[in-house]
């Protein structure tokens, strides 16, 4: 009979190194991947991020249906709003606050029938950007007889719904976050937005954007 050779203990201790090798090593990748995965997440999914998608999805949407000739880019000093001016020499306004007009429903469906549509109108409903403290919220409300957000220098508190849009903006360098441009004392329609948002770890993001308002109404 012939004998039958087994592993020795040495090929099997080698055996058993090589498995762990590979063990360890696939061990380290999972780790790593899944470390990688948790940044990624974290990056995208932290406040400060999430702040600037909902403050640009807003800003630009209430911008793009709204109406170009009666919008206003206001300087907020204690509780009073005032319309912002270039200064001397410049063409740009800058300011803290920025009121908005729309339609609650579509401009074009609207202007299909004029006998039902008031020709004077700018439009039914408001979105009143404004920056207090460090919290940046929205108002939106309804415009009655002609009046908005703003009534008399102040903000409007009734009947209206308050969304704040970023927690936590870097006000320690500027507080001018809206701004357009003003030619022969009618604005371009153009409004941007520049503001730089900060975490609890002191991380800092800067938001830049701007809506370009094409309804004009009326002409």
């Amino acid at each position: 009979m012939k004998n039958k050779k087994g592993l020795s203990l040495i090929e099997l201790i080698m055996a058993m190194a090589i498995a762990m090798i590979l063990v360890l090593v696939i061990g380290v990748l999972l780790v790593g991947s899944s470390r990688s995965f948790h940044q990624v997440n974290s990056s995208i999914h932290n406040s400060i991020q999430e702040d600037s998608r909902a403050l640009m999805a807003a800003f630009g949407a209430i911008g793009r249906k709204s109406n170009r000739t009666n919008y206003i880019v206001y300087k907020i000093i204690g509780e009073t709003f005032i319309e912002a001016e270039p200064d001397r020499g410049e063409s740009v306004a800058k300011g803290q606050a920025v009121e908005f007009r729309y339609w609650d429903e579509p401009f074009y469906e609207l202007s299909q029938n004029m006998d039902e549509m008031n020709i004077t109108d700018t439009g039914t409903n408001y979105a009143l950007f404004y920056l207090h403290d460090d919290e940046l919220y929205v108002d939106y409300g309804t415009v009655i007889d002609g009046v908005g957000g703003i009534s008399n220098g102040y903000r409007k508190t009734s009947n209206i719904t308050t969304q704040c849009l970023a927690h936590q903006v870097d006000t320690t360098q500027n507080t001018d976050i809206f701004s357009h441009e003003i030619t022969g004392g009618v604005g371009s329609g153009c409004v941007s937005l520049n503001l730089t948002l900060i975490d609890d770890t002191e991380k800092t993001l800067e938001v830049k954007t701007a809506t370009l308002i094409r309804v004009v109404w009326p002409q």
